[in-house]
């Protein structure tokens, strides 16, 4: 009687745990590639209103959406992808600029069927977990141009 009940909690357990399915790097960067944008950001250092991804795994940061020219192209670093139960591809990562040699970490997804891109960041330390909400993260949403 005691082992029907422990398997049908472990059933329940297990059933309510979240899927995380590893994705390829190169999956992973096909849809990464590409022109994000967000003209309702005000257009700064730390919140640019367009980021140039490249398969090389760089991207390059534009203050305004006009800029033909980055102020700054970041060395990207994937550390973890995956997706979740809905299709959503989940992403920890490592940016690097080689201006100032600062390393930032990003964790984030790409929705939307891959028309938006959302994350957090914040130098110094690896983000384990998504608080868009935490006092210590930048929160930046961008869409497919």
């Amino acid at each position: 009687m005691y082992g029907f009940l422990i398997f049908i909690l472990l059933a329940l357990l297990w059933g309510c745990a979240p899927t995380k399915n590893t994705i390829s790097e190169e999956e992973f960067f096909k849809a990464w590639s590409g022109t994000w944008v967000n003209s309702e950001t005000p257009g700064s250092f730390w919140f640019p209103q367009k980021m140039v991804h490249h398969p090389d795994r760089r991207f390059g940061m534009h203050v305004y959406l006009t800029n033909t020219i980055p102020y700054c192209t970041h060395t990207f670093i994937l550390l973890d992808q995956w997706t979740d139960s809905e299709g959503n591809i989940w992403f920890s990562a490592k940016t690097t600029c080689p201006v100032g040699t600062d390393i930032f970490y990003e964790y984030g997804a790409i929705r939307d069927s891959g028309n938006t891109i959302e994350f957090i960041s914040r130098e110094g330390t690896p983000i384990e977990k998504w608080e868009p909400e935490g006092e210590y993260y930048n929160y930046c949403i961008y869409y497919r141009e």
